[in-house]
């Protein structure tokens, strides 16, 4: 089975599932980096559905559709497996704005949790399949200060079993 890891200059990168990177040295962020030569490259696609600036991709196994977030313009984009387009959300229009979006993960029934990263904050919401968004809930307080610098919620998972986002 194929798992989708990330997006890298509007490609995507398909691995297979089961190779874990063993950390190669410490980065000048303070973070140890994986060595990168332990993945095997399975398909690579060009994905030219989205404009550009895409830091997050989500599976959802419901739809069997990627969708992917793009901080840029701040828009999700569901995509099919061959990454065509199938439809877009701004979220710039909610009632309250996201300003950066960076991380996606699916919830179920078309629930998604998205992390904004200046503020901090994680919002879960609905996207509908005609295109609109609902039930927009924060559903975390985030950082009690500002996140300058790169230093807020860049991408989020959600354990399903236990009700639990993990951030980072």
């Amino acid at each position: 089975m194929l798992v989708a890891l990330a997006f890298f200059f509007s490609h995507v990168a398909l691995f297979q599932q089961g190779i874990f990177a063993e950390a190669a040295t410490l980065g000048a962020e303070g973070f140890t980096v994986p060595n990168l030569s332990c993945f095997s490259l399975v398909n690579k696609n060009d994905m030219t559905a989205a404009e550009s600036d895409l830091s997050g991709i989500a599976y959802d196994p419901e739809t069997g559709h990627f969708f992917a977030v793009n901080n840029g313009d701040a828009k999700v984009y569901e995509l099919d497996s061959t990454y065509t387009k199938i439809q877009e959300w701004a979220l710039t229009t909610l009632g309250t704005v996201i300003e950066d979006p960076e991380g996606i993960a699916a919830m179920g029934s078309r629930k998604f949790a998205i992390t904004d990263e200046n503020p901090a904050l994680v919002r879960t919401m609905t996207l509908n399949a005609d295109g609109t968004i609902s039930n927009i809930v924060v559903a975390s307080d985030g950082l009690t200060t500002a996140a300058s610098n790169n230093k807020g919620f860049e991408g989020v998972a959600y354990l399903k079993n236990s009700e639990t986002f993990i951030v980072a």
